[in-house]
């Protein structure tokens, strides 16, 4: 008689939290877990644009970041790569920054076992 053949193992992930690559008007590229573009006002002039006897010091144009959501695999890289930051950080940390940059690792280290192969 033979044996039942054993349950197959599954390991369970979920998808990571999002993150986004944010890029703005002048080619700075940032990272982060909240969709939040940034906005700020440049002269018209920057943007190329002439208003000759119109413009004023007060004149400006409200530009956007550029904010798109990675997909999961370039989202757990980016966390990965957050983890070995936040680690070094918590490790030079200050006493009264330390808990901060401790429950950080442990944030980031729950995510990536979670949601990172």
């Amino acid at each position: 008689m033979s044996e039942p053949a054993p349950e197959p193992y599954y390991e369970q992930y979920f998808a990571p939290p999002p993150m986004f690559q944010c890029t703005d008007y002048d080619g700075e590229v940032r990272f982060t877990e909240e969709y939040d573009p940034n906005t700020r006002c440049v002269p018209p002039s920057v943007l190329g644009y002439d208003l000759g006897p119109y413009a004023n010091a007060n004149t400006c144009t409200w530009v956007h970041e550029s904010c798109l959501r990675l997909d999961d695999e370039s989202a757990c890289i980016k966390f990965r790569e957050k983890l070995k930051a936040e680690k070094s950080e918590a490790m030079h940390a200050s006493a009264s920054t330390a808990p901060f940059h401790e429950s950080e690792v442990e944030r980031l280290t729950q995510i990536v076992a979670d949601s990172c192969r």
